[in-house]
């Protein structure tokens, strides 16, 4: 039986706007202890909720798709650390 030729190696680095590239963005942004709780559409929005806990409260963002959602939490997180 003959071999095929190797496949190409992937690439582990997510295009910058990938849906895994705004998720790792928004998980470095969370603060300590907090965890990404939801994502998910409503509408014509996607948005994406933040908490220290399961019904503890937290914080919220939204965007047009999934990844701009993410990317919008991600800023928010951003400036208010800039504080």
């Amino acid at each position: 039986m003959r071999r095929s030729a190797a496949a190409p190696a992937l690439d582990a680095t997510p295009e910058p706007d990938s849906l895994a590239a705004a998720w790792a963005a928004a998980e470095a942004a969370l603060p300590e202890g907090w965890r990404i709780e939801r994502l998910e559409r409503y509408g014509k929005k996607w948005a994406v909720d933040i908490e220290p806990c399961p019904g503890c409260g937290g914080e919220s963002a939204e965007g047009d798709t999934p990844a701009a959602a993410l990317h919008a939490l991600a800023r928010r997180l951003a400036e208010r650390t800039k504080r």
